[in-house]
Formats: C-alpha cells, structure tokens, sequence
C-alpha cells in the first residue's frame, strides 16, 4: 500500500430542520433531461428512477426521526410534501428535442439503432467515460490520456469542495458513522465510543451475522488504513522518545549531499 485514507467533512449549502425541502429548492440542484423526437410520455416516466411515493417518503422521514440521532430536532412538513405530485418525478422535466439519443463519436459503425435505450424494464443509465469496474484494468497512462481528451474536447467536470482541515481519526467517534450511514443507520455505534480498543472495535464489527461490514470493501480499507496510520505515529512518537533519537537526526542533518549524489548514481 502506497496511499492512506483521508476524511474531509464535505460542505453543505443549506441545513434543513424541515423535510421533506420544498419542491423549488430541489429544482435547483436537480433536472431530468428527456433527449427524443417525441416528448416524454406517462409510460417513460416509469422508466425514470427517481419517482415520488409520499407513503415512502413519510415512513422514511419518520424512521429517522425516531430512530437517528443527527435527526432529532428534524421536522416533518406535510405541507411540502404536498408540492411533489405522486408517481411523477421530484423535479422540473426538461425537454430537448433532438432526432437521436446517441452521441455521433460514441456510435459504433456496427451500431444500426435508431436510439439508445428500452421498451420494457428500468432506464438504462449511460456513462460517458470510466466507470469503477473499468479502472482496475486500465493502466495509469491510458487513464491520463482519456482525461486529457475529455478535457480538450471542452467536456464538463463535476467538482466537489471539501473542508480546508481534514477530519481527525483520533477521538472522533462520528467520523464512521458519517462515512458509512448505510453501515450505521442509527447514528451511533462508532469507533472509540466502547471500552475496547479501535482495532478490536473494528474486528468486532466485521463479526456481525450479516456480515455487512466484512463485505464492504470501502469499510475495510478505510479501517485498515487508519490503523496503519496509527500504528505508524504511534511508533514515531516512542522512536522520538528514545535518547538516541537526537544522535540520529543530527547525523541525518549533517550528511554530504555529495556522497549521496555518488551513492545514488
């Protein structure tokens, strides 16, 4: 391993005490595209997979107020709820025109469709670029060239901004239930909040029954990762300690950055 985890806490326009938020604070953050020669129907809004069902929405809202710490003060408006109409989506429906859905330089020669897409089942989602499985097997330099591409072809880019100060893995006992909510749906139950220690803490959450902690591959790495980090300042905090330490720095300091240069070549 060559790189370790680092945590930032990720900004957040706007808090809310009420939910669900209004129907015009989330158009404006969020569109549906309808792309086609014909204007969506009420069949081809089934395909799309964000729909409204106030049902699901109020038994959600109400779990988490119950039952999640972070939504205690949380308020559950009726009223808001109302401006979602059911069965439809959550946000505006914009509609282009346009006599295909597919991209000129993305079309095989072999490809002889009139357009991407289905007549029966869930809305295919198409990825224009890398997708997760695809980077393991491509090598760094394909990955550089593909980007350098993107950006010469004045595609668009999603930045997400983060803190200035990276979150501490020492005594913060929400760092992992802020990482990992589908792992801590309650809120609680993070690292440092018992009296063992982080790493049999750790080991313990991967012996649950439903083992969902042991098959999150991002749970494992992050875990494996802060304990790599701890174990290696907890090892330069005792080597500092030692009478020698000082000896040592200062022979480090006062070495001939020729004889390196010679050793080196």
């Amino acid at each position: 391993m060559v790189s370790h985890v680092i945590s930032f806490e990720s900004p957040v326009a706007k808090i809310y005490d009420v939910l669900p938020p209004p129907k015009a604070d989330l158009d404006e953050v969020l569109a549906i595209l309808f792309t086609g020669p014909n204007q969506p129907t009420e069949d081809d809004f089934k395909h799309t997979p964000l729909l409204v069902c106030h049902k699901n929405i109020m038994d959600s809202l109400t779990w988490l107020c119950n039952n999640h710490s972070d939504y205690r003060h949380v308020r559950i408006s009726q009223d808001n709820l109302s401006q979602y109409t059911e069965n439809a989506a959550p946000v505006d429906i914009i509609y282009q025109h346009s006599l295909s859905n597919k991209v000129p330089k993305g079309t095989s020669v072999f490809d002889i469709s009139d357009a991407d897409g289905t007549d029966a089942g869930a809305c295919p989602i198409v990825v224009h670029g890398l997708i997760g499985e695809q980077l393991p097997m491509t090598d760094i330099k394909t990955q550089k060239s593909l980007a350098t591409h993107h950006f010469k072809e004045d595609n668009g880019v999603l930045a997400v901004g983060h803190a200035e100060a990276p979150e501490s893995i020492y005594k913060n006992t929400s760092l992992y239930p802020s990482m990992f909510p589908w792992l801590f749906p309650y809120g609680k139950g993070g690292i440092g909040l018992t009296s063992m220690s982080d790493s049999a803490h750790k080991k313990w959450l991967m012996m649950y029954h439903d083992k969902c902690f042991q098959t999150d591959i991002n749970f494992l790495f992050v875990a494996f990762s802060h304990e790599q980090v701890k174990s290696s300042t907890t090892a330069g905090f005792l080597l500092v300690k030692k009478d020698k330490f000082h000896h040592i720095a200062n022979r480090i300091l006062n070495l001939d950055e020729r004889v390196l240069d010679e050793v080196s070549t």
